[in-house]
């Protein structure tokens, strides 16, 4: 399944994994967020999002790292 993703769409699944606000649980959802970034040459943003798709398919990232990744 693939999904077309655009910068607005990409630009809120990021600033909603950043925020903690309810970020989305849905992993093609947020694959393509992180490959729009990724292709963008924005990899701060992927690896972002990338350590939320980790943790919502049952992995555990250290607070430290999500810091690290979202907040620097």
């Amino acid at each position: 399944m693939k999904i077309d993703i655009n910068e607005k769409e990409a630009e809120k699944i990021y600033r909603m994994v950043r925020e903690d606000t309810y970020p989305p649980t849905n992993p093609v959802m947020l694959s393509a967020a992180q490959l729009f970034f990724a292709k963008k040459g924005e990899p701060k943003k992927s690896a972002c999002i990338a350590q939320w798709l980790v943790q919502v398919e049952g992995g555990d990232i250290p607070y430290e790292t999500w810091e690290k990744l979202c907040m620097e």
